[in-house]
Parts: C-alpha cells; structure tokens; sequence
C-alpha cells in the first residue's frame, strides 16, 4: 500500500527528475520519458520507468540513466530536501509499445464472418 507521503514523493521525483532530464541529458536520436516512479515503503529504492522511442536504444538508454543516477539523487536531495532519500534505479517500460501492439492487432484484426446455416 502506498502511502500519501511516498505518493507525493513520487511525483515530485517525477516532476523534477524530468527538468533534469530536459537541462543534462542529450538522447542521441532518441525519445525518453518518465512514465512512472514507485518508492518502497521505507523509501530505500525509488524504481523510475522509461519509454523509449525507438524501443531499440531502450537498454542503452536506461544503462546510460542509471550510470548517472547517483548524480541526479545528489541534484535531487538538494531540490527535494528529506533526510532519506531513496536510491534512484531506472528501468525499461515497455507499457506503452505492448499497449501499441494490442491496439494495432484490434485494428487490423479480421473477424471472420458467419455462416449461416440454412433450415432444412
């Protein structure tokens, strides 16, 4: 169960890793954003998702997020001020590509008519 206090945390996680995403990070011919922030309940690990467009520079992306993490955990501790701040771990979200392969598939899927059989 998550509790207000790990809510408001997360989003503000969320808000301002994203303007540090936008000053210090430059995705070479890439897409990146937060979808989502979840902390433990003892605020020890902050598990941050990233979609990426193209999906292909996916894991260099988040290897790369996550070599940077212990500088933006020191940016945000400073922005954020809390005596315990969780350790920032990045991780692909795939969410958004499996949502675009369910839609593509209803779109394009062939329902196959009926036949009706005749009364004898």
């Amino acid at each position: 169960m998550k509790t207000f206090r790990n809510q408001r945390l997360s989003s503000l996680i969320i808000q301002e890793l994203n303007n540090l995403l936008l000053r210090e990070v430059e995705f070479d011919g890439a897409l990146a954003t937060i979808t989502y922030c979840e902390i433990n309940p003892d605020t020890e690990i902050a598990e941050i998702g990233i979609s990426v467009i193209p999906e292909a520079k996916g894991e260099e992306i988040v290897e790369l997020l996550n070599k940077k993490a212990p500088g933006f955990a020191y940016k945000l501790i400073r922005i954020v001020n809390i005596k315990r701040f969780p350790k920032l771990q990045f991780s692909l979200d795939h969410g958004m590509a499996h949502a675009a392969e369910i839609e593509k598939a209803l779109m394009y899927e062939v329902i196959p008519e009926e036949k009706e059989e005749g009364v004898e």
